[in-house]
């Protein structure tokens, strides 16, 4: 497929014709400290005056007459900022023209410039359809986007339920493969239906409503590669576990790592049997790693001297940690693993926490977190 005729579809709904200038009032603003001359003021950078628009200045902005402002005709692309709150405004009052308060949800403040419709309420919560005012910088276009989301209701506990209103699960509260078919369906029966809410926008000084095209706008794309791998040497593999096999890391280790390993007694023979696998010595019915040499091209030393922990609070993770940092002195690089069994996820998150955090050298700190999924096993792998 050539690159031209792959297309994305955004979730974008512009202006026909782009946004029309309209009838604005301002006033010169002094600095940066001044203080607000009215609540709905708001300072940008604008052309000095029609006709010389190489020179810009900030000015107080309002939209309805003001003493001391003066009226202009303001163009779209003199400010993205501007647009957006021009846009946000219209449609907030098309939106309660036309629609009940129970109808919408606008979020209080100045900054938050979107409004949720509310078009079917459940026990769980409610089905939102979210409109924004933005600016499509890629096709110089502004004009709203449009989206689906399901508000979780006050004391609702998070379920199944939940995740398929909000279309992660599928009708048989399975993974859904079909996410964004779903997602974009919701979108469009919801504009069908609050459609005249985008018929009456209408711009300050603007006699006739803003045009919204009803169609998503197209982008050309290009696809990205498939993922690859670097490895020794600059080779490359679409596999991270073959091409270490292959070709060995891209920058070796300057010494052999040392592992210390953490474990409660009860957690013994699956600490060894790590042990054996990361030696590259076969086992029955359990591991088929090839070994630690074998993939990372470099010895490797376990500490014959474990750690061995009555649990795995945070007492005995901090007492593991100094026992660590004992050998971190001795300028052995050293890599602590700790071998926790299944369904421990305090004490994987509190020893990576610890470790992570009190690691006082910063380089094994980086690498003793970043390996603490790989570290962590099963107790009946």
């Amino acid at each position: 497929m050539p690159e031209h005729d792959y297309h994305i579809h955004l979730n974008f709904l512009g202006i026909e014709g782009g946004m029309p200038e309209c009838k604005l009032h301002r006033r010169p603003c002094a600095s940066q400290q001044e203080l607000r001359p009215a609540e709905e003021a708001a300072a940008y950078r604008l052309p000095v005056s029609a006709e010389d628009r190489e020179t810009w200045n900030s000015f107080w902005v309002m939209r309805e007459p003001t003493d001391g402002f003066e009226p202009f005709d303001f163009t779209s692309w003199w400010s993205a900022e501007l647009s957006r709150r021009l846009l946000f405004t219209a449609l907030r009052e098309s939106i309660q023209s036309s629609l009940r308060p129970e109808q919408y949800l606008v979020p209080p403040g100045r900054f938050t410039l979107e409004i949720s419709l509310i078009m079917q309420r459940h026990p769980e919560g409610e089905e939102l359809l979210v409109i924004q005012p933005y600016s499509l910088r890629a096709l110089r276009q502004t004009g709203f986007l449009v989206d689906f989301r399901f508000r979780l209701g006050q004391e609702i506990a998070f379920n199944r339920k939940v995740q398929q209103l909000s279309l992660s699960l599928d009708k048989k509260f399975r993974r859904n493969a079909d996410h964004h078919i779903d997602r974009t369906a919701k979108i469009g029966r919801f504009l069908e239906e609050r459609w005249r809410v985008f018929e009456n926008i209408k711009l300050t000084g603007v006699a006739v409503p803003l045009r919204i095209r009803k169609e998503f706008v197209a982008l050309t794309a290009e696809r990205l590669r498939p993922k690859v791998y670097i490895f020794a040497a600059n080779r490359e593999s679409r596999s991270q576990f073959a091409g270490l096999r292959d070709f060995g890391p891209l920058k070796p280790l300057e010494a052999p790592t040392k592992l210390l390993f953490a474990f409660r007694e009860r957690d013994r023979p699956a600490a060894r049997r790590l042990a054996v696998a990361l030696r590259g010595l076969k086992q029955q019915g359990h591991f088929t790693f090839p070994g630690f040499k074998s993939l990372f091209k470099t010895d490797v030393e376990i500490d014959p001297e474990p750690i061995v922990l009555p649990d795995v609070s945070v007492p005995s993770m901090e007492h593991a940690l100094e026992r660590a940092q004992g050998e971190l002195r001795k300028s052995c690089p050293i890599v602590p693993v700790l071998v926790l069994p299944d369904g421990e996820d305090n004490g994987y998150f509190a020893q990576k926490a610890l470790f992570s955090h009190s690691w006082r050298c910063k380089s094994s700190a980086r690498q003793a977190a970043s390996h603490g999924r790989f570290d962590r096993q099963r107790k009946d792998p």
